[in-house]
């Protein structure tokens, strides 16, 4: 006879205690300045976080939809912290077709995202190597800003692997579109596991 606290599912492990700092994170940031050495700490370690948080998971085979869906609120919750945050410096340091491509490519994105909601009632996201390079560089942004002449050849090049991935995202998103298969949705390419 199996206890009965082992079926429960576990809401409270530790890659989803490391998740839940990223959204309390996330809104601490809103009270400190951009360029500010707290703003710079609390950034970093939200960062480091969404990497840790789901290879810790997986690790210790802590998986669960509960992590998953936890996941989904804190990237959210930070991505959407960071637009705010970032909105008006990047406006003010971007060049004009330089801020072009990045609302074309964000406005394809959030379409993607919005398809794949559409046909399989949840959130997908490949995790190519393209969207993780993508990452990466949209992470670097405010570490670049206060450097306006290397931010301007930053931004081109994270503009060419944010095409690349967007580019790989509609490909696979037609791909997916055409199969319709379910179990494709959660395990092809990398989705993620936390």
């Amino acid at each position: 006879m199996k206890d009965k606290r082992e079926q429960k599912p576990k809401y409270m492990t530790v890659p989803n205690a490391i998740t839940s700092f990223r959204i309390v994170g996330a809104l601490v940031i809103l009270f400190f300045s951009i360029e500010t050495v707290p703003f710079y700490v609390i950034y970093g370690v939200c960062g480091v976080s969404d990497a840790l948080d789901g290879f810790i998971a997986r690790r210790t085979n802590q998986t669960s939809a509960f992590g998953r869906k936890l996941d989904s609120v804190a990237d959210l919750t930070f991505y959407g912290v960071m637009a705010y945050k970032m909105f008006i410096p990047l406006i003010e340091t971007l060049k004009k077709p330089i801020l072009i491509i990045v609302i074309t490519l964000v406005s394809i994105r959030v379409l993607l995202y919005l398809i794949a909601g559409i046909i399989y009632k949840s959130f997908v996201s490949s995790h190519s190597v393209f969207n993780k390079a993508t990452g990466l560089v949209v992470f670097m942004i405010p570490y670049t800003i206060p450097f306006k002449d290397f931010f301007f050849g930053y931004s081109i090049i994270g503009c060419v692997i944010a095409a690349a991935a967007v580019g790989y995202d509609v490909i696979h998103s037609i791909r997916l579109i055409k199969n319709k298969d379910p179990k494709e949705k959660q395990t092809g390419d990398g989705i993620d596991e936390h």
